[in-house]
Protein backbone atom coordinates (compact mmCIF):
# COMPACT_ATOMS: atom_id res chain seq x y z
CA UNK A 1 0.00 0.00 0.00
CA UNK A 2 2.74 2.40 0.67
CA UNK A 3 4.22 1.70 -2.37
CA UNK A 4 1.46 2.89 -3.98
CA UNK A 5 1.12 6.20 -2.75
CA UNK A 6 4.90 7.21 -2.41
CA UNK A 7 5.69 9.15 -5.06
CA UNK A 8 8.58 11.87 -5.85
CA UNK A 9 8.36 15.20 -4.11
CA UNK A 10 9.92 18.57 -4.96
CA UNK A 11 10.90 20.01 -1.74
CA UNK A 12 13.29 23.13 -2.72
CA UNK A 13 14.23 24.50 -6.53
CA UNK A 14 17.46 26.32 -7.44
CA UNK A 15 15.59 29.86 -8.69
CA UNK A 16 11.79 30.63 -9.57
CA UNK A 17 9.69 27.93 -10.26
CA UNK A 18 7.87 27.13 -13.59
CA UNK A 19 6.46 24.07 -13.89
CA UNK A 20 5.90 21.05 -12.08
CA UNK A 21 4.16 17.56 -13.56
CA UNK A 22 4.45 13.70 -12.44
CA UNK A 23 4.04 11.05 -14.09
CA UNK A 24 3.17 8.23 -11.71
CA UNK A 25 3.31 5.39 -14.46
CA UNK A 26 7.06 5.85 -15.10
CA UNK A 27 7.61 7.30 -11.63
CA UNK A 28 9.11 10.59 -13.26
CA UNK A 29 9.20 14.16 -11.91
CA UNK A 30 9.74 16.92 -14.18
CA UNK A 31 9.92 20.78 -13.23
CA UNK A 32 11.30 23.74 -15.00
CA UNK A 33 12.61 26.92 -13.25
CA UNK A 34 14.26 30.42 -14.03
CA UNK A 35 17.84 30.60 -12.00
CA UNK A 36 19.50 33.53 -10.78
CA UNK A 37 22.76 34.20 -10.61
CA UNK A 38 24.31 31.67 -8.55
CA UNK A 39 24.29 28.37 -8.85
CA UNK A 40 22.12 26.47 -6.49
CA UNK A 41 20.80 23.01 -5.07
CA UNK A 42 17.06 21.36 -5.72
CA UNK A 43 15.83 19.01 -3.53
CA UNK A 44 13.65 16.26 -4.39
CA UNK A 45 12.53 13.68 -2.28
CA UNK A 46 11.90 10.26 -3.17
CA UNK A 47 10.26 8.70 0.04
CA UNK A 48 9.93 5.08 0.11
CA UNK A 49 10.50 4.14 -3.70
CA UNK A 50 13.08 1.43 -4.65
CA UNK A 51 15.14 1.89 -7.17
CA UNK A 52 17.99 3.65 -8.97
CA UNK A 53 17.58 7.39 -9.42
CA UNK A 54 17.99 8.69 -13.12
CA UNK A 55 19.01 12.95 -12.79
CA UNK A 56 18.84 15.11 -15.84
CA UNK A 57 19.46 18.81 -15.85
CA UNK A 58 18.55 20.28 -19.03
CA UNK A 59 18.72 16.88 -21.19
CA UNK A 60 22.34 15.90 -19.73
CA UNK A 61 22.52 13.17 -16.46
CA UNK A 62 23.53 14.47 -13.89
CA UNK A 63 24.62 13.21 -9.89
CA UNK A 64 22.32 13.08 -7.39
CA UNK A 65 23.55 13.45 -4.27
CA UNK A 66 22.19 11.74 -1.00
CA UNK A 67 19.70 8.98 -0.23
CA UNK A 68 15.89 9.70 1.09
CA UNK A 69 15.93 13.40 -0.31
CA UNK A 70 18.34 13.96 -2.74
CA UNK A 71 20.29 17.39 -3.55
CA UNK A 72 20.82 17.95 -7.65
CA UNK A 73 23.17 20.81 -8.58
CA UNK A 74 21.59 22.49 -11.65
CA UNK A 75 21.19 26.38 -11.51
CA UNK A 76 22.82 29.64 -12.89
CA UNK A 77 21.14 32.16 -15.08
CA UNK A 78 18.34 30.99 -17.43
CA UNK A 79 15.76 28.85 -17.76
CA UNK A 80 16.17 25.43 -16.94
CA UNK A 81 14.57 21.49 -16.79
CA UNK A 82 15.11 18.78 -14.40
CA UNK A 83 13.91 15.16 -15.13
CA UNK A 84 13.57 12.60 -12.22
CA UNK A 85 13.72 9.25 -12.79
CA UNK A 86 13.08 6.09 -10.40
CA UNK A 87 14.35 3.17 -12.47
CA UNK A 88 12.63 0.04 -10.98
CA UNK A 89 15.45 -2.87 -9.45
Amino acid sequence: MVNALTRLRLERVAGRLGRVGYDREKRRLTFTFEGGTAAGRNVVSTGRLAGTVDVKCDGRGVAAEGKGPIEIACGGAGSHEVVVTVIPR
